[in-house]
């Protein structure tokens, strides 16, 4: 059984935020959640009081390719921005 639940607020920075930019962080995000097939998972991106916060939700009977690409997509955004 696996089960999962996250979710994750985007900033550009912690000190400036430039809101051109973080929409191209959103958008960019937004393109790759609907690549993505999801299976029995809710993956989702929504903007809550200007910030856009990303959520997933998954229950499964096993580990399968759908689990595996939330997981593998939390990591390329962890390493790509959260340096």
């Amino acid at each position: 059984m696996l089960e999962f639940h996250g979710w994750a607020t985007i900033h550009e920075s912690t000190i400036k935020v430039d809101e051109s930019n973080l929409r191209k962080i959103a958008d960019t995000i937004q393109d790759h959640i609907d690549k993505l097939n999801g299976g029995s998972s809710s993956i989702g991106l929504k903007w809550v009081n200007g910030t856009p916060m990303f959520n997933v939700t998954g229950l499964r009977n096993h580990r399968t390719q759908d689990t595996d690409d939330v997981f593998e997509m939390q990591n390329h955004y962890k390493e790509r921005y959260y340096a």
